[in-house]
């Protein structure tokens, strides 16, 4: 990931995706600029998706947490 991209937000990186989606779905890009956009959107893509499974694993730990937690109440 590059630290430019590592400055925005998530959702400002969505948007930027999105902005890529619709310069490659107007058909007004040369071949080349095409296969630029192209693979700038599958980077990001995978930049997402990477951060996504990380905010799940996250939120998955603290429901654990929290559930072990709420366990170790009952049992007193």
């Amino acid at each position: 990931m590059s630290k430019e991209r590592n400055s925005k937000s998530f959702q400002a990186r969505l948007d930027e995706l999105s902005g890529i989606v619709q310069s490659l779905d107007g058909g007004e890009l040369s071949l080349e600029e095409s296969v630029a956009r192209f693979e700038q959107g599958r980077s990001l893509h995978q930049e997402l998706l990477a951060e996504l499974a990380s905010y799940e694993q996250r939120l998955e730990k603290l429901s654990a947490d929290n559930d072990a937690a709420d366990g170790d109440g009952n049992q007193h």
